[in-house]
């Protein structure tokens, strides 16, 4: 499953302190080995990633081979990333 999860453009603040980051959580439903949610907050984005250890064995290639794609597409936009 992948989602996308709008949010505020510009800082928002709770109790007086400023939001720094907003990550979506893909909860994985029955049947579902990957999920992606995507998020957007204050002009950056915010990625988080789930998976089903049983179907994928290696969620740390998965997640440097995503990492390679977004650095690339970095290069080549101005668009800042979360951590």
């Amino acid at each position: 499953i992948c989602t996308y999860i709008r949010s505020p453009v510009v800082p928002q603040h709770l109790a007086g302190a400023q939001i720094l980051s907003y990550y979506a959580y893909p909860a994985l439903m029955p049947g579902h080995a990957l999920g992606f949610a995507f998020s957007t907050y204050n002009k950056t984005i915010f990625m988080a990633l789930d998976t089903d250890s049983n179907a994928i064995p290696d969620p740390e290639l998965l997640i440097s081979c995503m990492l390679e794609a977004k650095n690339e597409l970095l290069v080549k936009s101005d668009i800042q990333m979360g951590k």
